[in-house]
């Protein structure tokens, strides 16, 4: 029996993850977050929907550089794609 679907479509799917800062200090500051792919870190991967700029630094890990206002706080959200 030949599989007539999409042979990838089982293979894909969609991570929505949301990263909080608080930033205690009298003065913005710029935080640096790493964050690791770690749900699903194999295979290949996209980030399909972002809030903030962000740089993948290796396989594995994605960077957002974002400033936090004094007394302040700033949410980072993301989707990921991943196949495999």
């Amino acid at each position: 029996m030949a599989w007539l679907g999409n042979p990838r479509a089982l293979k894909d799917f969609f991570s929505k993850l949301k990263i909080g800062s608080k930033n205690f200090n009298v003065t913005a500051t710029v935080f640096l977050e790493n964050v690791p792919n770690f749900v699903y870190s194999y295979g290949e991967w996209e980030i399909r929907e972002n809030s903030d700029e962000y740089q993948k630094t290796d396989a594995f890990t994605i960077e957002f550089r974002v400033t936090v206002p004094a007394n302040g706080t700033k949410t980072i959200t993301y989707t990921a794609e991943n196949r495999f």
